[in-house]
């Protein structure tokens, strides 16, 4: 994947977002992701604070996915 694409939630249904970043370590590929659609169960959203938005996430949490 690279900057730009747009992605999916390999976990949750309708979580969508963009990779705004790439960085690299021995283990491999982190993408932060600017997320477009939050689900409220990922973040373990309590009602008393924002959802976060942005995340660093592994290539196996994000798949692409196409702009309908």
């Amino acid at each position: 994947m690279k900057v730009g694409d747009f992605i999916q939630s390999s976990a949750f249904v309708g979580q969508n977002g963009i990779v705004i970043n790439i960085e690299g370590d021995a283990d491999g590929s982190w993408y932060e992701v600017m997320w477009l659609r939050v689900n409220k169960g990922y973040f373990g959203y309590n009602g008393s604070r924002p959802l976060p938005r942005k995340e660093w996430v592994r290539g196996h949490e994000i798949e692409a996915k196409d702009i309908p």
